[in-house]
């Protein structure tokens, strides 16, 4: 059984039309019906980015000015196992994600800076008088916890300097050592000497009887105010080796050992028993930070970019165009490319939804006209996004949105009468010259815009091309409401718009009219 409940003020919501100025007669004439291109977001606005059926290296966040967008996701990495430090910057208050530590913020606020940042959500805003202090934690056996023999580790982070003044230190810690006959201080830092990092220990590295001395390591090419640089220092215990990196590329290597060369006998880092400090982050620094991690691994080459050369890519769940043979004119989207980032967008049209399977993608050029041959009912979409050639700039796209034409079923007959039978009823209608014409749809019932009709089979009744037919199994003095469609093969055959209502009686005083005689 069928039930369509119609109401003219809902038949008319369905799709949009342009009513033709004319003289109608009650009952028996509607308008004529004209498809206008309708637009509809796809992505984002106030729909945000719900209609992803896949993500892969993407993901949405919130801008400042609270609209969603997409982007790449970035390589940042969670603490692991062999994580001894790691400070995010994402959020407030400000701790050690590796537990290890605990942060005190001495001075001006270290506000998590959404406005600047290289992984992650934000980065962390220094002034020159504000500064972290990290404290090791009783039992988490920390690196620069009392006594701590280290072994290979990597010290990695990300820079963006505002001034770059001499003395500007991005960390520091201070200690002492009783293991020998006499009491040595210890000191490790890393600090903005002539626009470049130099990282210098003293009697950090040892030896039994002996003592590593000051290394030091410098950067050789200078850095840039205003710029995210990646900074690495890692040491690996075998080897003694001891490498300082800008952006994954060395720039400075010792060798802790007595000759300071590689082979031999080498030196190994070691705290004493006493801090006399806690390792201090920033201080005098004025700029952003980024990512400050140090594990207990010597990793060949940090990854220093911020995105994977590989990008990212999503596809949106189909979109339902209406009715099947619909024209897709336009596709446009709002979004950005800084820094020579890219982003390439494909679609597919089908007139089935399970149609897409194994069908190639079709690239466009957001704001251009489609091709003609863009129609079906069902479309869906492919982003692919692509970092800049430094990979530390996304592109950001914010919507996603289409411009198209429903191809909209042949309109109703614009006339449609009903004549009373015995038993029986007589319905004529006009014909509809629309050239894709397949047929058309009686749709019946026992109340106005009910049609639940069930006696002459489950209506709607499909009649073919006729323009008159006669209804006949019919019970004598209920009152019939009917309504007529046409329809053109594509897809749903109910999906047409209706006539006027017509009603009528059967009754027996019918039964001697000529009309009837003749069927």
């Amino acid at each position: 059984m069928y039930k369509r409940r119609v109401k003219k003020k809902t038949l008319l919501a369905l799709t949009t039309i342009f009513l033709i100025p004319g003289f109608f007669a009650p009952g028996l004439f509607t308008p004529g019906l004209y498809a206008i291109p309708e637009s509809r977001v796809i992505l984002g606005e106030k729909s945000g980015f719900s209609g992803l059926a896949t993500v892969q290296g993407l993901e949405t966040g919130i801008g400042p000015d609270a609209s969603p967008r997409l982007f790449l996701r970035d390589l940042q990495l969670p603490a692991g196992a062999d994580t001894d430090l790691y400070l995010s910057f994402d959020q407030e208050p400000l701790r050690d994600l590796a537990a290890n530590y605990k942060v005190r913020v001495m001075g001006s606020p270290v506000p998590a800076s959404p406005g600047q940042k290289m992984r992650g959500p934000a980065s962390g805003a220094f002034q020159r008088d504000s500064r972290l202090v990290l404290t090791p934690r009783a039992g988490r056996n920390a690196l620069f916890g009392p006594g701590s023999a280290w072994g290979d580790f990597t010290i990695q982070f990300w820079l963006y300097p505002a001034t770059l003044e001499n003395g500007e230190t991005i960390l520091a810690w201070r200690g002492a050592d009783f293991s020998g006959d006499e009491t040595r201080g210890q000191d490790f830092s890393c600090s903005i000497e002539g626009k470049t990092l130099v990282w210098r220990s003293s009697n950090l590295f040892q030896a039994p009887g002996l003592s590593g001395g000051t290394i030091e390591l410098k950067g050789s090419s200078p850095l840039l105010p205003r710029t995210w640089r990646h900074h690495s220092l890692r040491f690996e215990a075998a080897t003694g080796l001891l490498e300082y990196a800008v952006d994954g590329i060395p720039e400075d290597i010792r060798y802790a050992g007595p000759t300071g060369r590689e082979g031999g006998r080498f030196f190994q880092p070691r705290i004493g028993g006493e801090g006399r400090t806690g390792l201090e982050i920033g201080q005098g620094f004025t700029g952003f930070m980024d990512e400050l991690r140090i594990d207990r691994t010597a990793a060949e080459v940090p990854e220093p970019s911020a995105f994977s050369a590989a990008g990212g890519g999503a596809e949106t769940l189909p979109v339902d165009l209406g009715y099947g043979g619909s024209a897709l004119l336009r596709i446009d989207a709002r979004y950005t490319t800084p820094s020579n980032s890219g982003i390439f967008f494909f679609y597919q049209i089908s007139e089935d939804p399970a149609g897409f399977t194994g069908m190639e993608w079709t690239p466009f050029v957001p704001g251009k006209d489609l091709a003609p041959d863009a129609t079906g009912r069902f479309v869906r979409f492919r982003i692919e996004m692509f970092p800049d050639g430094r990979r530390s700039v996304s592109p950001r796209l914010f919507e996603l949105s289409i411009t198209f034409e429903k191809n909209l079923p042949p309109p109703p007959p614009a006339f449609f009468a009903a004549f009373p039978g015995d038993s029986s009823i007589k319905l004529r209608w006009s014909e509809v010259t629309d050239p894709n014409l397949q047929g058309y749809l009686i749709y019946y019932g026992s109340g106005p815009g009910v049609y639940d009709g069930s006696e002459l089979g489950p209506s709607p009744l499909h009649v073919g091309k006729i323009t008159e037919t006669r209804l006949r199994g019919l019970r004598n003095g209920k009152l019939y409401y009917f309504a007529v469609s046409s329809y053109d093969g594509r897809g749903d055959y109910r999906s047409g718009l209706l006539s006027r209502e017509v009603s009528a009686r059967p009754s027996r005083l019918h039964r001697n009219d000529d009309d009837d005689n003749k069927d």
